[in-house]
């Protein structure tokens, strides 16, 4: 983290976010731009009592999304734990839409870094096209950053050529 320019305050990051969206938002308000967003949403579910049918009834659902709705761009991926990535891999057949896993010990990141690197390797197994993991919040607030980035770099090594998504809560 030496290498990067962390110094901005609070009350400095809501200023530059501030001055962003005052000079870009009228050019971003438009029919175009609000399509967009929707192709780069992940359809999720990550509940407890997700099931291989209502996983199987989403990727349905995104697999007829183009004929139901014409002219709008489907979603970017389907997102599931990673036991379900074969369900979505089975089931979905709509050109362009990823397979997005969490992983890692998610949603909280508190197990053993051998544990969140081979449920990523796992979840790519079976098919998943985008790994998220979620940063270790204990270890981060104990100021352990090195620690951070070598299970962050650990995990992105064992996603190989999927995209990787790390999660700050």
């Amino acid at each position: 983290f030496a290498q990067y320019e962390l110094g901005m305050s609070d009350e400095q990051v809501k200023e530059e976010v501030a001055r962003i969206i005052k000079e870009h938002f009228d050019e971003n308000n438009n029919k175009e731009v609000w399509k967009q967003c929707l192709n780069q949403i992940d359809l999720t579910t990550l509940n407890g009592d997700d099931t291989t049918e209502k996983v199987r009834k989403m990727a349905e659902a995104v697999n007829d999304f183009q004929k139901n709705f014409p002219g709008l761009p489907n979603v970017a991926s389907i997102c599931v734990y990673p036991a379900l990535v074969p369900t979505v891999k089975e089931h979905l057949h709509a050109d362009g839409v990823g397979i997005t896993s969490v992983a890692g010990g998610f949603p909280a990141s508190q197990t053993f870094i051998e544990v969140k690197v081979a449920e990523v390797a796992l979840a790519v197994a079976e098919g998943a096209t985008e790994i998220d993991i979620v940063l270790s919040q204990g270890k981060f607030f104990e100021g352990m950053y090195e620690e951070c980035f070598d299970e962050i770099a650990e995990q992105k090594a064992a996603a190989k050529d999927a995209h990787f998504k790390v999660i700050l809560e």
